[in-house]
């Protein structure tokens, strides 16, 4: 199996000696006087101008694209199995709470009867006989009943919504992460054509007499370590596509996934958010879908523990009969009513063992709301203090990357007059370069820690 992650890192480290060979390639290079004297731009002027938008997938080129949260939200909750599940769930509750609205725990049962002969010395007779069983329902175990499919309904409409917002940040997480791969896949090319544009030079300059041929040899190098690392960023890119598709199925991720189209998918957050009190936390995760349903599945396992405790007996059964006994040779009829109830003498072992299982769900269900609120408190916690460090360093680049592009327009020009050398422009064209690539890669880093504090905060 290809490992991403190693051959990212070698890639790195091929990078860095890369930029360590064009910027000994550049030394050895005459300052293009004629060049800044005409006005042409040199190869770093503009650096972003070098950026090639990335290819489309082509086996995924034929896909729509969508752009919208809500429905790539909607497709990926109709290939969640957990989905289906779920609805199931709320379909059983459902008819759970119309079985506690009947009149009876159990479907009633009829039973028909004929009988016909003769004793000795007997007249011939014919017995006919209707008999109606109707199980009862236990006292207090008919209003239980009804809370437990409460319950169940309450629960099954929370983890809808629970699930929904889990969808939500994956779905958001997973465009941050294609919005990585983007930044990534442009700088690598940028750099590649930078050097491609160097190497062309060169090799004029090898030709004219001016360098030696180890020179362009050492470009050359750098030109191909620079190629391997636009094809590892580009597998990278594929891996995120990879896992988009797995997340939403037929669709084609944005084309251009800017921060503006990142700030579009993530909700609002102002300072206040950030700075809650625990307490404060606390009382708004009460209201998190998934605490919601958390709480109902522990209570509606109380419930049903109760109810099974209440029937672990099989349920009494009240009948009624009517009987017709008809003489044959008289024509003579006698009617009869009966009435029979059915006690049972020991409790039923099914029952009993589905109690205890009810206690272990019951005991089950407590523990996990209790570490669901944990887990969402430290959540909530960590995400908060993510964002604002996130902003800082977001903030940071940002100011960075405005300083390394004023210094390199204050040492273009020095280079033009002839006051700076050729070492330092390259130094401050490849800064600026690089620190316009932290800042959108910081634009996605922020985006995912605000898709896992809105998930924290229950916010869609």
């Amino acid at each position: 199996m290809y490992c991403f992650d190693s051959a990212a890192r070698q890639s790195r480290g091929r990078s860095a000696r890369g930029l360590l060979g064009v910027t000994l390639a550049m030394l050895v290079l005459a300052p293009q006087a004629s060049q800044a004297g005409s006005g042409e731009p040199a190869p770093f002027d503009r650096p972003q101008q070098a950026v090639v938008s990335p290819g489309v997938d082509a086996g995924h080129a034929h896909l729509p694209e969508v752009s919208s949260l809500a429905t790539l939200v909607e497709m990926a909750w109709a290939r969640s199995p957990q989905a289906r599940q779920l609805e199931g769930a709320a379909r059983e509750a459902q008819t759970q709470a119309e079985a506690a609205g009947a009149w009876f725990p159990a479907a009633p049962t009829v039973s028909l009867g004929q009988r016909s002969g003769s004793r000795p010395g007997q007249r011939p007779l014919r017995e006919q006989e209707v008999a109606v069983q109707a199980p009862l329902w236990p006292l207090g175990q008919r209003s239980a009943s009804q809370r437990s499919a409460e319950l169940a309904q309450a629960y099954a409409g929370a983890a809808v919504v629970a699930h929904r917002l889990a969808l939500t940040r994956q779905v958001r997480e997973r465009v941050a992460d294609l919005a990585l791969a983007d930044v990534r896949v442009r700088q690598a090319r940028a750099h590649l054509a930078d050097l491609e544009v160097l190497e062309a030079d060169v090799k004029q300059r090898v030709r004219a007499g001016d360098q030696a041929e180890s020179d362009a040899l050492l470009v050359r190098q750098d030109v191909l370590l620079a190629q391997t690392e636009v094809r590892q960023a580009q597998l990278d890119q594929m891996e995120a596509e990879h896992a988009f598709h797995v997340l939403v199925g037929e669709a084609r991720p944005p084309s251009d996934v800017s921060s503006e189209r990142l700030e579009s998918m993530l909700p609002p957050i102002n300072e206040a958010e950030l700075s809650l009190s625990v307490d404060e936390i606390r009382q708004r995760l009460s209201q998190h879908p998934a605490m919601l349903a958390a709480q109902a599945a522990a209570e509606q396992q109380a419930v049903r523990q109760d109810l099974l405790r209440r029937g672990a007996s099989a349920p009494w059964e009240l009948g009624l009969q009517h009987r017709r006994d008809q003489e044959a040779d008289v024509n003579r009829i006698t009617p009869s009513w009966g009435i029979s109830v059915m006690i049972p003498l020991a409790a039923d072992p099914d029952r009993r063992q589905a109690a205890v299982a009810a206690q272990t769900a019951a005991d089950v269900a407590q523990a996990e709301a209790r570490r669901l609120a944990d887990q969402l408190e430290t959540e909530w916690l960590e995400a908060q203090q993510g964002v604002r460090h996130q902003q800082a360093m977001l903030d940071h680049m940002q100011a960075a990357s405005a300083a390394a592009q004023t210094r390199a327009h204050w040492i273009r020009k020095a280079y033009a007059l002839g006051e700076m050398s050729l070492t330092e422009r390259l130094r401050a064209e490849l800064s600026w370069q690089q620190a316009a690539s932290r800042v959108m890669q910081q634009r996605a880093w922020l985006a995912k820690a605000r898709a896992r504090l809105s998930y924290a905060q229950g916010a869609q």
